[in-house]
C-alpha cells in the first residue's frame, strides 16, 4: 500500500493588473474566489512626498488555496482589470513564499518596506528616490544599521538610513 502524506499547498499566483484598475481586479477576483483571496504588494513610502511606490510596479501576489486548481485559475484569465497571470507560479511556490515572508519580515508598523529590505552592495550605483538628494546617483562606501557612508560626486557623505529611500540604478 502506498501512503501519501497530505500537506497544505501554499498557493500564490502573481498577477499583472491594469494600472488604474487594481480595485476592480481585486473585487472581481474575490467575487469569483468566494472571498478567500489574500493580497500582498510590497511598497515603499516616499519620505518627502508621502506618496506610495509599489516595488513591483503593477504586479501583485494573490493567495488562495483554490489557486492550486489550474482549471480554476485558467478560468480567471479574463477578469476585469487583469493583464495576465505570470506563468510558472505553480512551480515557484517555495521561492514566492520565501520572498513574501522576507518582505513581511522587513515591513514597518504601517506595512511599508524598511530600507534594510534592500541588500546594499558596495559595487553598484544607487539613486535617491526622495529627499533633497532626489535623483542623484551615488555609491556606498560602507554601511551599518543606523548610518550609511556614500560617495556622492567624489565627496564622502554620511547619512541616517531612515530618512531616505533609494534604488539600484
Amino acid at each position: 500500500m502506498n501512503l501519501k502524506t497530505t500537506r497544505k499547498i501554499i498557493m500564490w499566483i502573481v498577477a499583472k493588473y491594469k494600472k488604474s484598475e487594481l480595485g476592480l481586479f481585486k473585487r472581481e477576483l474575490v467575487s469569483r474566489s468566494n472571498n478567500t483571496v489574500e493580497y500582498f504588494q510590497p511598497k515603499l513610502k516616499m519620505k518627502n512626498t508621502k506618496s506610495v511606490s509599489y516595488v513591483l510596479g503593477n504586479y501583485i501576489f494573490c493567495y488562495s488555496e483554490i489557486f492550486s486548481n489550474n482549471a480554476f485559475v485558467e478560468n480567471l484569465k479574463n477578469l476585469k482589470g487583469l493583464n495576465y497571470f505570470l506563468d510558472g507560479s505553480f512551480y515557484c511556490q517555495k521561492q514566492i513564499n520565501k520572498f513574501v515572508k522576507y518582505c513581511k519580515k522587513n515591513e514597518d508598523e504601517e506595512g511599508f518596506l524598511k530600507n534594510n529590505f534592500f541588500k546594499i552592495s558596495l559595487d553598484k550605483n544607487y539613486k535617491f528616490l526622495s529627499g533633497p538628494l532626489k535623483d542623484l546617483i551615488f555609491r556606498f562606501i560602507s554601511n551599518n544599521k543606523k548610518k550609511f557612508e556614500i560617495n556622492l560626486n567624489g565627496k564622502k557623505v554620511n547619512f541616517d538610513n531612515k530618512n531616505y529611500s533609494f534604488t539600484v540604478v
